[in-house]
């Protein structure tokens, strides 16, 4: 099963390369003790060969023991001239090291020849191979001592290098509230990136968290305003005595529910701008500009205004449809909202290789030029405006801007009065 924790990750990944690491290097330990024990053991035989007078030894190559024939295993023989010799040795053998079997049994012998006589010096390899792997043992003995110890000492290591972020687990867990940004720790370096990423994260989760609560506040603000006016001009309807006090207050109720549900439209339009996700889609800009100035006529007709568009082979224009509706409807509904009876707002369409420019000119009183950038502003309304509104018009109409990647500009119309509002698209590429 794999594990899931990190931190059990790296101590299994640094256990598993000691472990291969530690028998890799014990073997090679091992090896080399041995074949130095051996190379030890051929130097005392050869050692030996050369301590001893082989005039003391016997002509006939009988077997001199320098230890205990049980114990030790070790002899010197004098090699004759004619007949037998332990281990068939013979005369005519080259000098030097050899290992030999007889009946079974290894033995490793030392030539060694002086005037025209030769000695060997001869011993069991089972007496030899012990000693090896005793002496090859004993050199193995500290990384088998070693290795656990580094495995505890690494365990511990890696654990404390998490202790900062179980210290900040536990202080995220013990607050009472969303941090602004996290609490300053000594992390590894190679996790700072991630740290400072998620600061940043809570850090705009807060800022977006208190736009929240702003636009709450000031939507509340907004919705209570005019429910109040329809509380009490409910009241004056209700004690209108004559027809006429009543279809005088009754046109009074209905222009104040018209702008309640404006205001409650706006809001809406807002928070689903917030939360809609874009998609990223070809628009043909006539079809579309057609079918909103369709949904606009009877406003349009309503106040005595006529809508012009400009359709001569428009441009596609890519990105989302939704931010270009609500971008554009509430610029519209503005537009005709602020222009006087019988005017015209008029769309139209310019491009070049870098931006697609949709246009939408008014007859309005248009925007001072000290409030061309503050009436983005969520709720803000024109100082001298006569026009009853929630202020969420443009900046409806900035965000979506945003989302589809372009920008507004408002410009006084010339010849004046009147407003060109222009929305500017980039084209893919220069953006």
């Amino acid at each position: 099963m794999l594990i899931q924790s990190l931190q059990g990750r790296l101590i299994l990944g640094l256990l598993s390369v000691m472990l291969v690491a530690g028998l890799l290097a014990g073997a090679l330990a091992y090896q080399q003790a041995f074949v130095q024990a051996e190379v030890m053991q051929d130097n005392a035989l050869k050692l030996a060969a050369s301590l001893i007078d082989i005039d003391d030894l016997a002509a006939n190559g009988q077997a001199h023991w320098l230890t205990h024939p049980v114990d030790g295993e070790v002899f010197a023989t004098r090699l004759p001239e004619s007949g037998p010799a332990p281990l068939h040795l013979t005369p005519q053998v080259n000098t030097g090291f050899h290992t030999l079997e007889d009946r079974g049994i290894t033995w490793r012998v030392f030539v060694l020849q002086r005037r025209a006589l030769k000695l060997a010096v001869a011993q069991k390899t089972t007496l030899r191979d012990h000693t090896a792997r005793v002496t090859a043992l004993s050199a193995l003995a500290p990384w088998l001592i070693l290795m656990p110890l580094l495995g505890l000492i690494s365990a511990a290591l890696v654990r404390s290098q998490f202790n900062p972020m179980r210290q900040l687990g536990w202080q995220l867990a013990q607050a009472h509230d969303i941090p602004s940004q996290l609490p300053l720790i000594q992390a590894p370096t190679e996790l700072q990136p991630f740290l400072n990423a998620i600061s940043e994260l809570l850090q705009r989760e807060h800022a977006l968290r208190d736009v929240q609560l702003r636009f709450l506040a000031a939507a509340a603000h907004e919705l209570r305003s005019p429910l109040t006016a329809l509380s009490l001009q409910a009241e004056n309807l209700a004690n209108a005595t004559q027809l006429t006090q009543v279809k005088e207050r009754l046109d009074i109720l209905r222009a104040g529910l018209d702008r309640a549900r404006r205001s409650a439209e706006q809001l809406l339009n807002h928070s689903r701008q917030q939360a809609a996700v874009s998609k990223v889609e070809p628009i043909d800009l006539s079809v579309f500009l057609a079918d909103m100035l369709a949904r606009m006529i009877p406003m349009a007709e309503q106040r005595g205004i006529e809508l012009a568009l400009d359709a001569d082979d428009l441009p596609t224009l890519w990105g989302d449809a939704f931010s270009l509706d609500i971008l554009l409807g509430n610029a519209l509904d503005n537009a005709l909202r602020y222009s006087p009876h019988d005017s015209e707002v008029s769309i139209w369409v310019e491009s070049d290789e870098k931006e697609i420019r949709l246009h939408i000119m008014d007859n309005g009183p248009g925007i001072p030029d000290a409030e061309k950038f503050t009436v983005f502003q969520p709720f803000y309304r024109l100082v001298q405006s006569s026009e009853h509104g929630s202020g969420l018009g443009l900046a409806i109409v900035a965000d979506a801007a945003r989302r589809l990647g372009g920008w507004v500009s408002l410009h006084d119309r010339h010849p004046p009065p009147g407003l060109d509002f222009i929305y500017h698209h980039p084209i893919s590429g220069h953006a």
